[in-house]
């Protein structure tokens, strides 16, 4: 088999550094292994890496991108295969249905990773064969062309070396890294008739969080929610997902968290130290009930082409809870969840919001905070910690 470019994306970077080098061993001398956890970049470097395959975690192809669910995105623009992998066997034929051409079930014990990427590698080589890459809208002489012709066949290049070259001669690739946080909070000054709490820590006692993302939000509810250790409230999240992927999400969740993490059900009742996924392709709200408050999971029409919508939960937390609840919106496209944001803030509750620097989007977030929803912006490893400021029982 001739040299092959293969483009990895995992949210977790120590695996993700893992993979790259278990792949890189199993391939032919002069192949290629780049990396990215961001979906936005990943489509940058389809266009500049042209890569031969796309090796993906299933977790992934749950982002919202444009309208549309990741992996398709990604099928339609690069035109080369996807393999997908993750722990659920169960997930093959979800993974099949949106993009991916083929699935494969990562191993739990570290012992056995060596197999895996030794059979990652054969499906990587078998269906590069089968199906060439075809780079539509790509020209032989463009910068991605130019790029490919200074690689030397038969040379073993290493993932560093390519990608010092990369960022040396990509001025596009390095408007995609993140800049060092250096001011760690922002705080919003709020129009005329909002409250403000100045230190977010004047305010009822937290009886309830919600939260809501949207691109990139499934890495930065990760970040966030690993941090996180009780005693908290119940937390109920908003993020754009399809249908078969919430629940393959909040069981992802659950085996790296302190909390437990599940996704929602209808008439369920919130429990503290619990997070709750709202069900793809369902609207997840609050109400209250005798015993606090209970979870409903149901269609009702899309809003702002969403379902679940983060308005619609942060609406009915607005209107259940009032300002005994955390709002806290992350990385997103669009502007869902900045007006129910801003209905809880009116009511009182301490509204927290990402930075742009941490946002693989700055969309939602964006829209919240120039509403004055947002009462402080931060980065987002600071998130957790100030959740569990405010909201720690």
């Amino acid at each position: 088999m001739n040299a092959t470019r293969i483009l990895v994306i995992e949210n977790s970077v120590f695996f993700r550094k893992e993979l790259c080098e278990g792949l890189f061993g199993q391939l032919p001398a002069g192949s290629l292994v780049e990396s990215t956890s961001d979906p936005i970049d990943a489509l940058e470097k389809v266009r500049l890496f042209q890569p031969t395959a796309i090796v993906g975690n299933i977790s992934m192809s749950a982002i919202s991108l444009e309208g549309k669910y990741f992996f398709p995105v990604l099928a339609e623009r690069s035109k080369v295969p996807i393999i997908a992998y993750g722990i659920l066997p169960e997930a093959r034929d979800a993974a099949l249905r949106i993009g991916a051409t083929d699935y494969v079930i990562k191993p739990s014990d570290n012992g056995e990773m060596p197999g895996f990427f030794r059979h990652l590698a054969a499906v990587v080589r078998r269906e590069a064969e089968t199906k060439p890459p075809n780079h539509v809208g790509l020209s032989p002489s463009g910068s991605g062309g130019a790029r490919s012709a200074r690689i030397q066949p038969g040379t073993v290049m290493t993932l560093a070396h390519w990608q010092a070259a990369h960022q040396k001669n990509s001025p596009q690739q390095a408007a995609h890294t993140p800049p060092k946080v250096s001011a760690p909070t922002t705080t919003a000054k709020p129009p005329d008739n909002l409250p403000t709490t100045h230190n977010l820590q004047n305010h009822a006692k937290i009886t309830l969080i919600a939260v809501g993302s949207s691109t990139g939000g499934t890495e930065a509810l990760s970040t966030v929610f690993k941090e996180l250790v009780p005693p908290l409230p119940g937390i109920v999240v908003a993020q754009h997902i399809p249908a078969l992927f919430a629940k393959l999400f909040a069981d992802r969740l659950n085996t790296e968290c302190a909390l437990t993490v599940k996704e929602g059900e209808d008439g369920e009742a919130v429990q503290h130290n619990t997070i709750y996924i709202a069900p793809g392709n369902k609207h997840m709200t609050v109400v209250k009930s005798a015993a606090g408050y209970t979870i409903k999971c149901g269609m009702g029409p899309k809003v702002h082409s969403c379902r679940p919508s983060v308005d619609v939960l942060f609406n009915s937390v607005a209107d259940n809870v009032g300002g005994s609840a955390l709002g806290v919106i992350l990385t997103g496209m669009g502007q869902d969840g900045a007006d129910g944001l801003l209905r809880m803030r009116q009511k009182g509750s301490p509204t927290l919001g990402q930075d742009e620097a941490t946002c693989v989007v700055y969309g939602m977030p964006r829209v919240a905070f120039e509403k004055g929803a947002v009462e402080k912006q931060l980065p987002l490893q600071m998130i957790a910690s100030a959740i569990m400021q405010i909201a720690r029982l």
